[in-house]
């Protein structure tokens, strides 16, 4: 429990909380019923942090690789050459974007069942 706490409310989840609130809040005063687009715009910044955090769990599983959009022009040697643990070093990290993902999407939900 304590391990997801620290994962829900880091810094870096805690930015992209505010960047959801703040976006949907100009959505909700730009459009119509501020309160209706203001669950609205947190639904698109829940999924957009999702599918942000679905593409890089792919990068990371190797789903989408370096070989699969390689050019066929290079020879073999050159593959040979290819070291892929360079091109990963970034997506070691651990993801970021799942749990602040679910979290905005859960409160979206919670705050358009209570409408």
């Amino acid at each position: 429990m304590k391990k997801i706490k620290e994962k829900l409310f880091n810094r870096f989840a805690c930015i992209l909380y505010a960047i959801a609130a703040v976006l949907s809040a100009v959505y909700g005063l730009v459009y119509g019923p501020f309160y209706v687009h203001f669950i609205d715009g947190l639904t698109i910044m829940g999924v957009l942090y999702f599918m942000i955090a679905v593409i890089l769990w792919g990068q990371k599983g190797k789903i989408i690789d370096m070989n699969s959009i390689r050019l066929k022009r290079f020879s073999q040697h050159s593959q040979d050459a290819f070291n892929e643990n360079e091109h990963y070093g970034y997506y070691k990290e651990k993801n970021k974007f799942i749990y602040p993902s679910l979290l905005v999407l859960l409160i979206a939900f919670i705050l358009a069942s209570l409408y």
